[in-house]
């Protein structure tokens, strides 16, 4: 008979890697200090994951497929792309309100190569970027040189751009408290429709 998983404890796990990540890097983050933090031993974390890695892939994927199930729901509902592209950006825009240190975890995990993508992952956001084109191939009014990667920047890349300049306080325009969903959907369609 297998034990039963303590949800709430793989919860606090998972948020203390998001709150040490998002504060110190990755680099910085040990599975000591994130089990230390979560209120569990280390023997419990690695009862779960095997390691540091695993812990923050499996967090990856994660939020990945939340960010792909908002496409795939879009796309079942028969939107159009520029629908879809602005639905992703107002859902990720919106996840950040109030979730910082998740998004701050997020973009951090983007920007770092040393994370790996899990194949699982690569082939559902494959198979979403193909029906994406497809829906490119027979719009009017997005343009028709568009490749896969371009609608994920218009969707993801660009939102997530946003966010990392107003954390990082990059510029210091002290009158834009709050990232203006409308403008960053306005420059995504700027970059994927047709003049």
């Amino acid at each position: 008979m297998s034990k039963r998983i303590d949800t709430s404890k793989i919860e606090r796990i998972r948020n203390a890697a998001i709150e040490i990540i998002s504060e110190q890097g990755i680099h910085n983050c040990s599975v000591a200090a994130i089990a230390k933090k979560a209120g569990v031993s280390v023997g419990y974390l690695y009862r779960h994951y095997s390691g540091k890695n695993e812990l923050i892939n499996d967090m990856l994927e994660q939020y990945f497929n939340t960010i792909n199930e908002k496409i795939s729901s879009l796309i079942t509902e028969k939107h159009g792309v520029e629908t879809i592209v602005e639905g992703v950006i107002r859902h990720i825009l919106h996840i950040a309100q109030g979730n910082e240190a998740k998004i701050k975890f997020l973009i951090m995990l983007l920007n770092d190569f040393s994370v790996t993508i899990r194949p699982s992952l690569t082939t559902r956001v494959d198979a979403l970027a193909e029906e994406l084109m497809v829906m490119v191939r027979n719009s009017h009014h997005v343009r028709q040189d568009l490749f896969p990667e371009d609608l994920y920047h218009a969707m993801i890349g660009l939102p997530m751009q946003y966010l990392a300049l107003h954390y990082n306080q990059i510029i210091s325009c002290v009158e834009y408290k709050e990232i203006d969903a409308d403008h960053v959907v306005a420059q995504a369609m700027n970059m994927i429709t047709i003049k």
